[in-house]
């Protein structure tokens, strides 16, 4: 199958506040185009979705303020609507995200890798930003498909340990640069990317020294 849930355990990261997903001003994707997307769902008094990706084929990262009491996550979709029947739903806790067996990788499901360095990405650098988010600025329309925006790194003066960008992703997915995951949607400034406010995502490079080691001691 094209799909893969699983229990995932807590490994920790910081919060930070709630974000609305949304991906604003994107358009939708060739199916399975971007196999290391995840769709992860929140459950504690209401359901809430948000983007994840898969860096190894036992770990998914995704933002720390999408937890729940229970949360579920799935691997190699496109359409969320029409695949929901195949979904397998298992309770979590996360964020650096350990599934309780292997993913087994065929063409729908593939790790990005992550930059092996501390890099500061310049001004202007075009990046990816995907995931099935809100796609209206009135915050009205949802997709059933996976979308993507292309957005641009700007100036950073929110803090060295953060990305900032011209447009708002889906809380959780990947700022995708080069073929690798070099952010974390993580918040924004309402509404963003329409009047100069830029969303902010974590720098998972300055967090590889930490990652790296959670993925060799947790290695199955």
């Amino acid at each position: 199958t094209s799909f893969a849930s699983s229990l995932l355990t807590v490994l920790g990261l910081s919060r930070v506040r709630s974000l609305k997903s949304e991906i604003i001003r994107g358009h939708s994707v060739k199916p399975h185009s971007r196999p290391y997307m995840a769709f992860v769902i929140s459950k504690t008094n209401t359901s809430t979705s948000c983007g994840g990706f898969l860096v190894r084929e036992d770990f998914v990262m995704t933002a720390a303020h999408c937890q729940g009491k229970e949360m579920f996550v799935v691997l190699g979709a496109h359409n969320i609507r029409a695949d929901e029947h195949s979904q397998i739903c298992f309770s979590i806790s996360f964020s650096i995200n350990q599934l309780e067996q292997n993913v087994t990788l065929n063409e729908n499901i593939k790790p990005i890798p992550l930059p092996k360095i501390i890099t500061d990405l310049p001004e202007g650098t075009n990046c990816l930003a995907s995931g099935w988010g809100i796609i209206s600025e009135e915050g009205t329309q949802i997709p059933d498909t996976l979308q993507e925006a292309n957005i641009q790194v700007v100036e950073r003066s929110c803090c060295r340990k953060h990305l900032c960008v011209c447009m708002q992703g889906d809380s959780g997915g990947p700022l995708v640069c080069d073929g690798m995951a070099y952010g974390i949607t993580s918040f924004g400034i309402e509404p963003c990317g329409f009047y100069g406010f830029p969303s902010v995502y974590t720098r998972i490079s300055e967090y590889l020294s930490w990652v790296n080691t959670v993925m060799q001691k947790e290695r199955h």
